[in-house]
């Protein structure tokens, strides 16, 4: 039983933060991890979690016709074709690399949000102004997808700002449109982890249940507030996985301890 509550409490966490923002990831794989799964078994089995909080956070944008169907196909394709092949991918990249790429990622939204706060509530889309470069779109979605397919961890923020800036999304549509894409590409990448038994689907389906509930707490926050209060909730969650990232905190040391004491 204290098994199954480590791993639904720490997956409402994950849930909550990776359906508004990103980053989260890190603590399911840790979590895992301390419970005895080698790191192989721990990415795989997370990625049972990452599906079913997906799934959860769609239907509820779906429900609320939040979700940009139209004219996003070229670049969930893109994003999956990457993804497989990231699998696949062998190479020697030191983990700082991954860390620090990331980071300059969040400081660079942020800096943004500030210099131009519409662009995160009204979007471009609609701008007799913007064009979208559908081939750039297509490019950078591949290498997001070669990411993901990797590490997945931080993902959503590569999406989420490919979202706001390449797509002409708002902040609410850029994060429903990160959640589409990650249901999408980690569903059909997810059978090559099945097919080489790195999955383990017991600790994967209780951590879902937890991602279920924080995805949809997220879900219905950002459809039930205010826009501004959205954006300002996921740069709250930026700075946080930023200073985790910098090592000043650790999120996973957090939480791990925490969870330790359940």
């Amino acid at each position: 039983m204290k098994l199954y509550i480590i791993l639904i409490i720490s997956g409402l966490i994950v849930g909550f933060i990776n359906t508004l923002a990103g980053g989260a990831t890190i603590i399911s794989i840790s979590v895992f991890n301390w419970l005895g799964l080698p790191l192989t078994i721990a990415n795989g089995t997370n990625r049972v979690a990452i599906i079913m909080q997906t799934l959860s956070s769609n239907a509820v944008f779906f429900k609320n016709k939040v979700i940009p169907y139209k004219n996003i196909w070229r670049q969930a394709l893109a994003i999956v074709i990457g993804s497989l092949i990231g699998q696949f991918f062998a190479v020697n990249v030191k983990e700082d690399f991954f860390r620090y790429a990331l980071m300059v990622v969040i400081v660079i939204m942020i800096v943004s949000m500030f210099i131009n706060p519409k662009s995160w509530t009204v979007g471009k889309e609609n701008n007799a102004n913007f064009k979208r470069n559908e081939w750039l779109t297509i490019i950078v979605f591949f290498i997001i997808g070669l990411y993901g397919g990797f590490i997945h961890v931080g993902v959503g923020y590569y999406i989420l700002f490919a979202g706001i800036y390449l797509m002409g999304y708002d902040v609410i549509k850029a994060s429903a449109f990160k959640n589409f894409l990650v249901f999408f590409y980690v569903s059909i990448s997810f059978i090559i982890f099945i097919i080489n038994g790195l999955v383990n689907w017991e600790y994967g389906l209780v951590h879902g249940i937890g991602n279920i509930i924080g995805a949809q707490i997220a879900a219905r926050i950002s459809l039930t507030k205010s826009i501004n209060f959205v954006k300002w909730l996921i740069v709250a969650i930026m700075i946080l996985i930023f200073i985790d990232l910098t090592g000043i905190i650790s999120l996973k040391q957090l939480v791990l301890g925490s969870l330790g004491n359940v």
